[in-house]
């Protein structure tokens, strides 16, 4: 865990539902720990990682595109579509009567929002500069988290660099497709985190975008984390004879013993299962470091899951 904290750029996606968000914030309050100045992002979403974070209430709401402080050494920002695209008109247009012009102007604003790639772009040139500016010492942060989108499209916003590199052959559009390129594609700047649940869909789909993202896009998946993983009841074999022979003595009797005895076979079956799964995406993706995560209850609330999971992050053998 700690060879992809010390990246740059640092981006994480997986299929929808498979706790992407949760475990984002968690890598960001690990590299925190770890004494890392971390800037987490969120890609033009209703903003969740500041809940995960416990970021303190704020008087007036912070903009999206620009930096919310939760605590020192830790900020999160929101890169949607419509600040991304006007910070980089602003790169372009440096007149502000002539920015605000097209800004206002319903036309282009239809045609920005509409055109191919040109909001993704817009955010990965977002990101870029972040980096950049982090490199250059000219912002506080070690760490750029970024949470992408659900890995299919995930898969295509990756790509938009390559492809803008190889059709637009000269000009500022050009030059910035491929130093974002080139970003991506730079192992001891940037690593790719897929993160997924121990189920058949899941695994499925991060074993194919994960090849495809690594194929089409020249980012490689550095580190593989599979979440709410059930684990066996022993830590040595498996407690499902113990639990039949136990049941079969029940003689089909009721009551709260034989419900636990259920449930422990039902657990066990479900152990058995993720386990399965863990192992054919271990086999399909092989040499990329996996990690588990076991299934934690909420009871402190979103923050405090979060907690947990960077302290059980923290126990990832190095």
């Amino acid at each position: 865990m700690l060879s992809i904290l010390g990246k740059r750029l640092l981006l994480v996606s997986g299929k929808g539902g498979v706790g992407k968000s949760a475990c984002v914030a968690a890598l960001a309050r690990l590299a925190r720990a770890r004494g890392l100045r971390v800037l987490a992002a969120e890609v033009d979403t209703r903003p969740v990682l500041p809940t995960f974070l416990a970021a303190p209430a704020l008087a007036h709401p912070v903009p999206d595109g620009e930096l919310r402080p939760v605590e020192d050494g830790l900020a999160t920002v929101n890169l949607d579509h419509t600040s991304s695209v006007v910070f980089w008109l602003k790169e372009h247009l440096p007149v502000p009567r002539l920015l605000k012009a097209v800004v206002a102007n319903p036309i282009i604003g239809h045609f920005l929002r509409a055109a191919p790639s040109v909001t993704e772009m817009a955010v990965l040139n977002r990101s870029w500069r972040l980096v950049r500016d982090m490199e250059r010492g000219e912002l506080p942060f070690d760490l750029l988290l970024l949470d992408l989108p659900a890995l299919g499209h995930a898969h295509q916003l990756l790509k938009v660099p390559t492809i803008l590199a190889e059709l637009v052959k000269a000009g500022p559009a050009a030059r910035r497709a491929r130093e974002v390129d080139q970003l991506l594609r730079d192992p001891g700047r940037t690593a790719l985190t897929l993160v997924s649940l121990a189920e058949e869909m899941p695994v499925s789909e991060t074993i194919q975008l994960g090849q495809r993202i690594a194929r089409e896009a020249g980012v490689p998946v550095q580190q593989l984390l599979v979440n709410q993983v059930t684990p066996p009841l022993l830590a040595e074999g498996s407690a499902a004879p113990l639990l039949g022979r136990i049941d079969a003595r029940m003689n089909g009797r009721q009551g709260s013993l034989a419900e636990l005895i259920a449930a422990g076979l039902l657990r066990e079956q479900r152990a058995h299962r993720h386990r399965e799964q863990v192992e054919r995406l271990r086999r399909s993706l092989p040499g990329i470091p996996l990690a588990t995560l076991p299934l934690l209850l909420q009871d402190d609330g979103p923050a405090g899951l979060v907690r947990n999971l960077a302290y059980r992050l923290a126990e990832v053998p190095t």
